[in-house]
């Protein structure tokens, strides 16, 4: 007899020492204790660059049908110049074309063959039947717009490409300060910026007339203060401040430019205007005590030594109450670069929508776009640079400059003149209007019975005005509270204000 079959055990294995790999996961190197190092993968390796052959043989195609009217279009509107060609092919024959635009020779079939095969370059661009089929890709030379606004979007993001690529390996590799890599980032994307800007350059006369006949429609209505300082008679000769103009205010130091700035800055930002401030040579914090004291007129002394009395505390917590509702933004970083203070100024306008650009003052900054020993030729920069940005905010920019000590060499009271603006005559040059300022000898005023209060009249010669008449204004200092004042009304006759010399 069999014995009935045993049930089997299991074998019993021991639990393994050697370590499983997970599934999904790159092999780990346990000895070492880290895992080995994984493959990259870059997903735009083999990516080529963003472009349209169809739209560049269209431009090509455009101008050989009609070269004498597309040939002037191309070359003023396809800001990249041959460089907006990705095409090899395409950017030699338009490099060719405009080459031959220049020097009045006729642009043909035959003749851009002949100069190509002269060159050695016929063969490279794709030989005579490829250049004869150019005119075929396109119906008519009436889309070339369309055209080049495709071959400029796909050049723009190319270059952008380029930059951002660079950006990212300055990046990785910059040992030095970090606001000088931020500085070139910042210009390379202005640059990008720029590209990407298709403006039109070339008016007829026909669309500008309707434009200014409105505009002077406006003035006729009484709309002649654009945006009002505050301050009547500079009002009156200036018309006040205009978008997209340089309003230099310049004095020698301790006159009050500072006190007048802010004073403009706090009318026009509690009367419905956004102003951005820069501030190189104060800090916020004492410009809000001076237009707080400004706008309580109480004595900054006082608080300094803590003898405010009860109304003038009630004065300047009414002040403060008001200030707080203003449009009113600072920036108070001081050395500022000019692309730095450029970037800061569009983000002002883009987070607050300033309509009015303030800058204290111009011979602080400094322009690392150019490394020049020369400070005249920086300065330029910082002008020219600071007259684009309110160009291209469409906003004016009020900027207090220096003057050189020419103006006290020629004696107490001696009125400034335009070649006192220091460092360079560039300012001049792109100023809209120039302020110069001037003390007078001091008068004492008796104010409230047994108070005297120091009332210092100050010059303000309007001696430039792009668009209006030159002349000279009176304001008054309150040298206690750094508050201008309009002069009081004087009777016309002998001691009149004269009228206005246009220039």
């Amino acid at each position: 007899m069999q014995n009935p079959p045993t049930k089997r055990s299991k074998p019993v294995t021991k639990p393994s020492t050697t370590p499983v790999e997970p599934a999904g996961e790159s092999p780990v190197d346990f000895k070492k204790g880290r895992r080995e190092k994984a493959t990259l993968v870059d997903p735009i390796k083999d990516t080529k660059p963003p472009h349209s052959v169809e739209a560049e043989q269209g431009v090509l195609g455009c101008i050989m049908l009609e070269p004498a009217k597309c040939i002037g279009v191309c070359i003023e509107k396809i800001n990249g110049g041959p460089e907006a060609f990705y095409d090899l092919r395409h950017r030699t024959i338009y490099e060719l074309m405009v080459e031959m635009y220049s020097k009045k020779e006729a642009i043909d079939l035959i003749t851009i063959q002949q100069k190509l095969k002269d060159r050695g370059q016929l063969e490279g661009v794709g030989g005579l039947v490829y250049i004869a089929s150019l005119p075929d890709c396109v119906p008519s030379a009436a889309n070339l717009d369309y055209y080049i606004e495709i071959l400029r979007e796909k050049h723009v993001m190319r270059v952008m490409i380029g930059t951002c690529t660079d950006a990212v390996s300055g990046a990785y590799e910059h040992h030095g300060e970090v606001d000088v890599l931020i500085d070139k980032v910042v210009v390379d994307i202005q640059k990008v910026a720029d590209l990407a800007v298709s403006k039109e350059s070339v008016y007829p006369v026909k669309k500008l007339v309707p434009e200014a006949l409105a505009h002077i429609e406006k003035l006729l209505a009484g709309g002649t203060i654009s945006i009002p300082t505050g301050f009547t008679d500079l009002d009156e000769i200036t018309w006040g401040l205009h978008p997209g103009e340089m309003f230099v205010l310049a004095a020698r130091p301790s006159v009050g430019k500072t006190a007048l700035a802010m004073n403009i800055a706090e009318h026009l930002s509690l009367n419905g205007q956004s102003v951005g401030v820069f501030s190189l040579e104060m800090t916020k914090e004492s410009l809000m005590q001076r237009l707080l004291c400004a706008r309580a007129k109480v004595n900054h002394h006082h608080i300094r030594k803590g003898m405010l009395s009860a109304e003038e505390t009630n004065r300047l917590m009414k002040a403060a109450s008001e200030l707080a509702k203003a449009k009113l933004v600072i920036d108070d970083t001081g050395g500022l670069s000019l692309i730095k203070l450029q970037a800061r100024a569009r983000r002002m306008k883009q987070q607050y929508g300033i309509s009015v650009l303030v800058i204290d003052y111009l011979q602080l900054m400094n322009a690392k776009v150019r490394q020049s020993d020369n400070r005249q030729v920086e300065v330029s920069a910082i002008s020219s640079g600071i007259k684009a940005i309110g160009k291209e905010l469409n906003v004016p920019v009020v900027v207090l400059s220096q003057l050189s000590r020419k103006s006290e060499d020629r004696g107490n009271n001696s009125e400034p003149k335009l070649s006192d603006l220091r460092e360079s005559g560039s300012i001049e040059q792109d100023a809209d209007t120039v302020l110069l300022m001037y003390r007078e000898k001091s008068k004492v005023k008796e104010e409230g019975g047994s108070q005297t209060v120091q009332i210092t009249p100050v010059k303000v010669n309007v001696a430039k005005n792009r668009n209006g008449p030159i002349g000279e204004i009176e304001l008054m200092f309150l040298k206690y509270c750094t508050r201008f004042e309009n002069a009081a009304p004087i009777d016309s006759g002998e001691h009149g204000h004269e009228t206005p010399d246009f220039i």
